[in-house]
């Protein structure tokens, strides 16, 4: 892998190009790096003048794919990764490109279930209520996402939240809020695997006396003992929820406010370890 160095400043002139680069051919591929995020895809196209390339990014603006042109490029890391593609990496690269558009089409497609579930939580009047209905998401491959809305004394006697749960055939999504002058806060949202879920509960489990969630799943590969839990910490405002904590193979003491458990290896072999809650919600 060639690694170039140099340091200057990207200039954009351009939010779309006349034509589309990718109607000509790719003569060289590169991938940025963006102050440390995820990568950029940059390519060029050979234009009218045969000695001059122009550098293009793809990217998305409100919901369409565009090339963006770069002028002098001063770009800290280029990488090139390869050059003269084939037909076996151009139909790689095409299929990559479209699960990453399906997947950016389901993540639409969930978000507005939620907006849906959520609108009807205000619509409905009642003191406490539990709802269950299914949507239909059109994709290249039909298939429902099984809603749950569920209004209640879930964490403690005082306050109220709303969970709502979505469960597709590739995920389960909670989503939990809090209702502060009629309108929903989120607190808390989760997102776990369907191979590896295996259920979720409400308990205390730092030994505070406030009930907590805790998501309970199973790693999908390996060999060896692989439970793991989120949990979540209700704060003392009885509203919201500390970051998510995981710990693997654990066993929860809450009147000693200890946690312990044993380390992913074979057995006789791996670590055991022990933290204790702290009184301001971490671990120690």
């Amino acid at each position: 892998m060639k690694k170039l160095l140099f340091f200057l400043v990207v200039i954009f002139t351009s939010c779309a190009p006349d034509n589309n680069p990718s109607d000509y051919d790719v003569v060289d591929e590169i991938w940025v790096e963006n102050n440390g995020n995820r990568m950029l895809r940059c390519f060029t196209h050979v234009n009218a003048f045969v000695d001059k390339k122009d550098w293009y990014y793809e990217t998305m603006y409100h919901g369409e794919k565009i090339y963006i042109k770069i002028e002098n490029i001063n770009i800290q890391q280029l990488f090139f990764i390869k050059t003269h593609f084939n037909k076996d990496d151009v139909k790689r690269f095409e299929k990559r490109k479209q699960m990453e558009e399906e997947d950016r089409r389901d993540s639409i497609r969930l978000e507005s279930v939620l907006k849906t579930a959520l609108q009807r939580a205000y619509d409905i009047t009642d003191d406490q209520f539990e709802e269950e209905f299914a949507v239909r998401c059109d994709t290249s491959l039909y298939f429902n996402v099984n809603v749950n809305i569920n209004y209640n004394h879930h964490f403690t006697k005082s306050q109220k939240h709303l969970m709502i749960r979505r469960e597709s055939p590739n995920a389960i999504y909670i989503d939990i809020y809090f209702k502060n002058n009629n309108a929903y806060q989120k607190v808390l949202s989760h997102e776990q695997w369907n191979m590896t879920f295996v259920n979720d509960t409400i308990r205390d489990i730092n030994g505070d006396g406030l009930s907590d969630f805790v998501v309970n799943w199973y790693g999908s590969c390996g060999c060896c003992l692989k439970g793991f839990s989120n949990v979540y910490l209700m704060r003392l405002d009885k509203k919201s929820f500390s970051k998510n904590f995981e710990f693997i193979n654990p066993t929860f003491s809450p009147k000693e406010k200890v946690i312990r458990g044993i380390c992913y290896g074979h057995p006789g072999e791996t670590e055991m370890y022990k933290y204790k809650w702290d009184e301001e919600g971490g671990i120690r």
